[in-house]
């Protein structure tokens, strides 16, 4: 190369002109996200927006059943301890009639205690009937919690003993008496008990033995089976 001839000029690797090649592309490519994401958010924004919205909604809606279910029970135990005053009071007819609304528009686990409460103030106000058809409802009330229709077919088992029939009421026991049912020694007592009744002695007398040598059987279960196998004639 002459002495004369003109440099080129300096092509270091970090000089300005690769730095500013690099920013123009990382700027269009920056502008082609930007109207990719523009023309994604044209299509399909609303759906966003709208599924935002609902997640809000339904968020806010949560909260404020939830406010709502502690405010109903809150109210709802006002209302039990107010019948419960009454009843205390001796006033079984007004109890049962506080007690009976409280069944109709109360909260789920308030309700089916209202009812219970209910049939048991009815009877001491005399309307055995009255108590039974309440029992008997919430017995078959299929949106009662499991727990409170067995509690009610004990209740009402043990307030048909004297009339109730034997056959109906027995199989309505039959469930209970599974090993594995809180009430099965409940339940088996009282088919004894509806057996007797039935005019089926021996089965009564069978029944009444088990839960005489039932171990897991209550002290008091155990103590009224031994009573009755007595009067029976058969201890």
């Amino acid at each position: 190369m002459a002495k004369n001839d003109p440099k080129p000029p300096a092509t270091l690797p970090g000089d300005q002109r690769t730095r500013e090649q690099e920013q123009f592309f990382e700027e269009v490519s920056e502008e082609l996200k930007q109207d990719r994401y523009a023309q994604l958010w044209k299509t399909y924004g609303r759906y966003f927006v709208g599924l935002a919205v609902a997640v809000v909604i339904a968020v806010a809606g949560y909260q404020y059943w939830r406010g709502e279910q502690v405010k109903a029970g809150e109210a709802a135990s006002v209302r039990f301890a107010a019948a419960l005053a009454l009843a205390k009071d001796g006033k079984y007819k007004e109890a049962a009639t506080s007690f009976a609304a409280l069944g109709q528009d109360g909260v789920k686990g308030y309700a089916a205690l209202a009812r219970l409460q209910q049939a048991a103030q009815t009877i001491k106000a005399g309307d055995r009937a009255g108590a039974m058809l309440v029992l008997e409802q919430l017995a078959n009330d299929d949106s009662a919690d499991p727990l409170f229709r067995e509690i009610a077919v004990i209740h009402w088992a043990y307030t048909g003993l004297d009339d109730a029939d034997p056959a109906k009421m027995t199989e309505r026991l039959k469930p209970l008496t599974a090993k594995d049912n809180p009430w099965r020694h409940a339940a088996l007592e009282l088919s004894a008990l509806y057996a007797e009744r039935a005019g089926r002695r021996a089965d009564a007398i069978q029944i009444l033995t088990e839960l005489e040598k039932d171990k897991d059987a209550p002290q008091g279960v155990r103590g009224r089976a031994k009573e009755l196998l007595a009067v029976l004639g058969k201890s």
